[in-house]
């Protein structure tokens, strides 16, 4: 955790079951609103889509430390209708108890590529994870 009172957001990725590939925002430094308007490609057959879920984790980055997660957000795939583009908002879990954020995204599936696009476009009212001033760097005076 760091000491400003905001954090130093970004977003990883993944379509599961396969965590092995992931993609990754930039990281926006001293925000709890970050506008990402990120594009990632998954290469997936179509007749894979309702099997596979989108998980977005939330990290605070630390320089120096451990990043920290913020919170995450599952997508099931058979839950979205993927002939148009899809727009979600989406609470960050574990609600209910903390309500960490939300995070804004896109889906587009290009069913002739084999090719599900994804866009981070921002997050808003994020968990503060720093608590004075610095975001991510710990600078001692």
């Amino acid at each position: 955790m760091d000491f400003s009172g905001t954090s130093d957001p970004y977003v990883k990725v993944y379509l599961m079951p396969d965590k092995k590939k992931r993609f990754q925002t930039q990281v926006h430094r001293k925000t709890l609103n970050p506008v990402f308007n990120e594009t990632f490609i998954f290469k997936v057959p179509y007749s894979e889509l309702p099997s596979k879920t989108l998980t977005f984790s939330v990290y605070d980055f630390d320089r120096f430390g451990k990043n920290d997660q913020i919170g995450q957000l599952q997508v099931p795939l058979n839950s979205v209708d993927l002939g148009e583009v899809v727009r979600l908002t989406r609470c960050i879990q574990p609600p209910p108890e903390n309500r960490l954020g939300e995070v804004c995204l896109a889906l587009r599936y290009v069913p002739n590529k084999n090719k599900l696009n994804v866009v981070v476009m921002e997050a808003k009212n994020l968990k503060k994870m720093d608590v004075i001033g610095l975001s991510g760097e710990h600078a001692w005076t």
